[in-house]
């Protein structure tokens, strides 16, 4: 092949086939003018080889199938020959019109375009269409002058798509079955509350995620695990975009447990008794719709295990005697159906021996002289001068303070009677509970706290200090 050859094919658009389609494709199109006689593979192996070999990609559908006087032919679509002015770097320029023409008394719109190749040839062709519709009659005249010049300087003797409307009402496209494949149908994702929804669309702030969540999280822990998970997740998706943030997760569980302890923290003025002519909701004065109520329940909810409904109780039971003898007992009675519904013996005594022994197992390991000789004896002549409690007034003597250190000095009062009464493990329990409703915190902080209020480490703090100075 000589330069000259090399150089007239870059300027064309060539069209191969391999082996195997040749011999049909040359029995079929050159003979017959016709690809109905090819096979559905024959065919699609065609179609793909045009479209390797004109450089044009075959997801957009650069060719259809026309059926003209009893035969099937290929012919470009509009993305074909734009694709091919592309690759070919071909300039398009109309050079005359879109205007209105008369021809023999029938108004038309007619174009001249003009494509011109890099290397300097150049083709005109022209375009009519008829003035029908004046709003879209100048801009399909002018896309179709373009077209069929592309395909002009091209050497593609193919018909365009706008050059369709032309043909007689006779020509009609090809109808090319398409297999149809069954898909099976994805499982919906769950409806979210439609007031929890709202909510969401209203949120501008991080900060208000947490009260939108916080509003809404009691009829959410009553909804399946899907729902539940769905609004968590949708709730951290608006987050995310408002605070442009990412994991909005771990600040959500955060933000939300920090919340939990401030509202826990914040007393809460008891309501005024409805008159008595006023009938009150049902549901008033139900105490599982107690804020702390509602966070233990949700804590039994994602439990799997008797273990889990001990730890959930050890980290919430401290804080129900605060909210009231009522609110104790309905999460007793909570966390009793869990115990029992993960395997657990049908008794209040075997849940309460769990907890105890979890409670046991939580206290430090070495508890810095607090049941040594030394502390009882130090501790002795402050218990003398006051009176011994049982576990049960204690508990009531507790619910009278409001001020964590009164509760330290009275247990600290009384220790030494405790312990030779053999009822210091109850006790100390009790003060705990009660030092974490005071303190909002867990029983490991509770237990620490209180051992530092020990007036024998106090003595030995003080000394300690007055050497120091003394030695300065």
């Amino acid at each position: 092949m000589n330069a000259q050859e090399i150089a007239t094919r870059n300027e064309r658009a060539e069209i191969a086939a391999d082996e195997r389609t040749t011999a049909r494709v040359v029995e079929s199109m050159v003979l017959r003018g016709d690809i109905s006689g090819l096979s559905s593979e024959d065919r699609a192996r065609f179609y793909l080889q045009m479209c390797d070999s004109l450089g044009l990609s075959a997801a957009s559908q650069p060719f259809a199938i026309l059926r003209l006087n009893g035969k099937e032919i290929l012919y470009p679509t509009r993305g074909a020959t734009d694709q091919l002015a592309a690759i070919h770097r071909l300039n398009r320029e109309i050079v005359d019109g879109p205007k209105v023409i008369d021809v023999a008394g029938t108004k038309m719109i007619y174009a001249l375009c003009r494509a011109t190749h890099p290397n300097g040839r150049f083709e005109t062709a022209v375009a009519t269409v008829p003035a029908t519709d004046p709003l879209n009659a100048l801009m399909k005249c002018e896309t179709k002058a373009k077209r069929r010049a592309t395909l002009s300087i091209l050497g593609l003797g193919m018909l365009d798509e706008t050059e369709i409307e032309t043909i007689p009402a006779s020509v009609s496209r090809a109808h090319v079955e398409t297999p149809v494949v069954e898909v099976a149908a994805e499982s919906a994702p769950p409806q979210l509350p439609a007031d929890y929804s709202a909510d969401l669309t209203r949120i501008e702030m991080p900060a208000e995620a947490v009260s939108v969540w916080l509003k809404h999280r009691a009829y959410l822990a009553t909804l399946s695990a899907d729902h539940k998970e769905a609004a968590w997740k949708a709730l951290c998706a608006r987050t995310e975009d408002v605070g442009k943030m990412k994991n909005s997760k771990v600040w959500l569980k955060r933000a939300i447990a920090e919340e939990d302890a401030r509202r826990l923290a914040t007393p809460h003025p008891e309501p005024e008794p409805a008159p008595d002519f006023v009938c009150s909701r049902p549901d008033a004065r139900d105490p599982r719709q107690n804020p702390l109520a509602i966070q233990f329940q949700t804590a039994l909810a994602a439990v799997d295990s008797t273990d889990g409904v001990v730890a959930a109780w050890i980290e919430y039971g401290g804080r129900f005697a605060s909210e009231g003898s009522d609110v104790l007992e309905a999460c007793r009675v909570d966390a009793r159906k869990a115990w029992a519904g993960y395997g657990g013996e049908d008794s209040a005594a075997s849940l309460e021996a769990a907890i105890a022994a979890a409670r046991a197992r939580l206290e430090p390991v070495d508890p810095p002289a607090r049941t040594t000789k030394r502390q009882r004896q130090a501790a002795a002549p402050l218990s003398r001068s006051v009176p011994v409690m049982t576990p049960a007034e204690l508990a009531g003597h507790l619910a009278l303070k409001d001020s964590a250190g009164e509760v330290a000095g009275a247990y600290w009062k009384r220790a030494g009677l405790w312990d030779e009464a053999g009822t210091l493990v109850a006790c100390r329990t009790i003060v705990v509970d009660r030092l974490c409703a005071l303190l909002a915190t867990d029983e490991r902080n509770a237990y620490a706290w209180l051992d530092g209020c020990d007036p024998a480490r106090r003595s030995e703090r003080r000394s300690s200090e007055t050497d120091r100075r003394r030695s300065v």
